[in-house]
Formats: structure tokens, C-alpha cells, sequence
């Protein structure tokens, strides 16, 4: 967007104002603004500049469409604002499939060998309302 579109449209059909001198009135400051002008306009204007890079910047000029420019602007931006304000749904976590038998067997075998009381099912653990003995 800065590297292309914008950056032409600024600076070769956007008019910008210059301060060209700040005058105190009283407790105030009335500035005074130079008639607006596009940067290029500017270094046309401007003796030093090096007129083969002028002549490249007309032929540009020339070239572009300032409404093409500003619709691919804006087409960038709605993307940009797309992106920026993207929402992503909660995909809630899918159940685990219940234990095979030979599963369930695995989990009775470890748990006799061991002593400690396990209890295999769809419940996924502990059931509700059991606390843990500390």
C-alpha cells in the first residue's frame, strides 16, 4: 500500500499546504499557508531539480488514473480492515471416543496392580461432587 498506490497518489495529484510564515497578533498566531500544491508541483517548480527524474515523473503522471489509484487504495484497506478485525469461531473440542473393552481391561489391571481405584467410563475421570482426600 505505502510502497505503490499510496505513495503515488500523495505525491503526484494530493495537494498539500506548506507553512510559509507564522504572524503574532496579540496572544494569538495567525499562520500564513502557501496556495496548495501537490509535491510534484512542487519540483516542477523547483530550479535544482534534475529534469531527466521531472520528465520520468510527468510520463508517470500521464500514466495514472488518480480514481484507479484511490479505488485500489481503498480495495487494500477493506482487506487490511478485514484482516485487522478477523474473528475466529470457537470450535468447541469434539468428546473422546469411550473406551474399547480391551481398554477398559488395560485400565482395571494397572489399577489392581497399583491399588489405585480407578473408574473407567464415559464420565472422562472423577465423577462430580467427589473431592479429592488430602
Amino acid at each position: 500500500l505505502y510502497r505503490h498506490e499510496l505513495r503515488l497518489f500523495q505525491n503526484l495529484f494530493l495537494p498539500s499546504v506548506k507553512l510559509v510564515r507564522k504572524v503574532r497578533v496579540g496572544s494569538r498566531v495567525r499562520r500564513v499557508y502557501d496556495r496548495p500544491q501537490t509535491p510534484f508541483e512542487r519540483v516542477l517548480a523547483c530550479p535544482e531539480a534534475d529534469r531527466l527524474k521531472v520528465a520520468q515523473l510527468q510520463a508517470l503522471r500521464k500514466q495514472l488514473d488518480p480514481f484507479a489509484l484511490a479505488e485500489a487504495i481503498d480495495q487494500k484497506l477493506t482487506q487490511l480492515y478485514a484482516l485487522a478485525h478477523h474473528r475466529t469461531r470457537h470450535q468447541p473440542q469434539p468428546k473422546p471416543p469411550a473406551p474399547t473393552a480391551v481398554e477398559r481391561q488395560a485400565v482395571q489391571a494397572l489399577s489392581e496392580r497399583f491399588g489405585i481405584p480407578v473408574s473407567v467410563g464415559s464420565e472422562g475421570g472423577r465423577s462430580k461432587g467427589k473431592s479429592r482426600g488430602k
